[in-house]
């Protein structure tokens, strides 16, 4: 059997922070226990993302001087590396839409897998959208505070292709996997349609497929409501430079 040292957690975290000592005075966007949109720490595990780097650092028993340690070597991973610029596909997202519909830019992500998605929004085992590292999606929660004070939540997906036919073929695949009992084939003149609208059992549903880009509405209270949130981010797409065949 191998000799094995143990040193006490303390005495580690010492080292590790004189190791590391240059590089903790300098700004970084490591926030314990809250995300900063580029880091999430919680229960002795970070998470980090800066430039092309993404690491996961975990501590095996989370106390006050593994945390100072772990937040610290995530410092020193991160340094002399660039925040990444913001997805453009962000930047196309209506803050207000109307009145009283409203953005959370709190729960707003951007991702490329359906996994991800996932995680964010459950949508199905399968990949129904035919995500992959050619397609961009962002997704983000609009809520609508009414005068009632009744809070009302529609969950709003935004998907771009990489040409209007695969984007096409994707929405195709989509409605025959979620809406199996409504059998309708999307065309290329679909795009010059009205949203298409569906009650279900959480809301209703609407989608509109614009040039290579998917919009889709899910959960909203009222018919009117779901073609509102497309009919304006649809607008905002063809202002801000994302046309149809871009």
């Amino acid at each position: 059997m191998n000799d094995r040292t143990f040193f006490n957690l303390s005495a580690i975290t010492n080292r590790v922070q004189q190791i590391l000592q240059p590089y903790i005075g300098k700004l970084f966007w490591v926030k314990a226990e809250i995300s900063s949109g580029r880091a999430l720490y919680g229960g002795g595990l970070l998470r980090l993302w800066s430039d092309d780097i993404y690491a996961r650092i975990m501590a095996e028993r989370e106390t006050p001087a593994s945390k100072k340690a772990v937040l610290a070597l995530g410092k020193a991973i991160a340094a002399g590396t660039r925040p990444p610029p913001e997805p453009a596909l962000v930047k196309l997202l209506p803050f207000e839409i109307g009145a009283f519909w409203k953005l959370r830019v709190d729960r707003l992500s951007f991702f490329r897998s359906y996994l991800v998605l996932n995680s964010i929004y459950y949508l199905s085992h399968e990949n129904i959208l035919d995500l992959d590292l050619s397609v961009e999606a962002v997704s983000a929660p609009y809520e609508l505070i009414p005068d009632s004070g009744d809070l009302k939540r529609s969950q709003f997906l935004l998907m771009r292709y990489e040409n209007p036919e695969r984007a096409r073929q994707a929405l195709n695949r989509f409605q025959d996997a979620y809406l199996p009992d409504d059998k309708k084939e999307i065309t290329a003149e679909t795009a010059v349609d009205s949203p298409s609208l569906f009650k279900l059992e959480d809301g209703w549903l609407a989608y509109k497929l614009i040039g290579r880009h998917i919009a889709i509405v899910f959960e909203s209270p009222d018919p009117e409501s779901a073609r509102t949130i497309l009919q304006k981010n649809e607008s905002n797409l063809l202002e801000k430079g994302g046309d149809h065949e871009r």
